[in-house]
């Protein structure tokens, strides 16, 4: 008998009540298979939990839960099961819009035989469910050492850009400057419009409704300045 722990970060999704129910199945249907208890035994330590800024909510199954989407501010949904007898099994999934991958993780705990084989496979089945609902936008979301250096470099294009003003260098100061306003509005991005964890409500539908005409406003600035910039350069880049 041994025991054997996972603990690995979500890949950047969405969070419907569809996907919730895909979840709820392989949790109640196929894990009962995987570790030998009856599937009645999971259904009575599975809960689900979701928080807004009114409190938090527990129910037994999402079927239960009365709204078609969740409320504008819900920041928070999370999945357990707590099995200690036949079988020593933990098993719990975090969905927090707050965080991103490193703190959003499936967790599982297993004693057993087979402990290890049969957390990897339960893994990789929830892997699968939550894979299949992914937003994408772990672009906007990279690891730490990256964000440290986005930083660090932002305002090492700031300073440039100044310098090169100082030097008379004007093209290239703006080149510098867009460089670094470029920045700012990736993480803007990311912090606002394209978190890593998204939850099905009616204010993130607005999100992504304004997201679409503020990245063509800025689409339509970045021509513009570009034009401007070959245009008061032409005789210069190409004589």
């Amino acid at each position: 008998m041994n025991k054997f722990e996972i603990a690995k970060p979500i890949i950047a999704c969405h969070i419907s009540k569809e996907l919730l129910n895909e979840l709820e199945k392989y949790i109640r249907y196929e894990i009962p298979k995987q570790i030998g208890v009856s599937k009645e035994t999971i259904y009575e330590k599975y809960s689900i939990s979701i928080q807004d800024e009114s409190g938090e909510e527990k129910i037994k199954e999402i079927f239960n839960y009365p709204l078609s989407i969740f409320p504008d501010s819900t920041n928070k949904i999370e999945i357990q099961v707590y099995v200690y007898q036949p079988k020593d099994f933990t098993f719990s999934i975090n969905f927090d819009k707050e965080y991103s991958g490193k703190y959003n993780k499936i967790r599982i705990s297993y004693e057993s035989d087979n402990a290890r084989e049969t957390a990897l496979g339960i893994y990789e089945g929830i892997k699968r469910i939550i894979e299949s609902h992914r937003n994408h936008n772990e672009f906007f979301h990279p690891s730490l050492g990256i964000e440290l250096i986005i930083d660090m470099t932002k305002f090492l294009f700031l300073y440039t850009s100044f310098f090169l003003i100082y030097q008379k260098y004007h093209v290239l100061a703006l080149i510098s400057f867009l460089i670094f306003l470029g920045m700012i509005i990736y993480q803007f991005t990311g912090n606002v419009f394209k978190r890593y964890i998204t939850f099905e409500t009616n204010y993130n539908s607005k999100l992504q409704k304004s997201f679409k005409f503020y990245r063509n406003v800025l689409l339509s600035l970045l021509f513009l300045i570009l034009g401007i910039i070959i245009t008061q350069n032409w005789n210069r880049l190409f004589n």
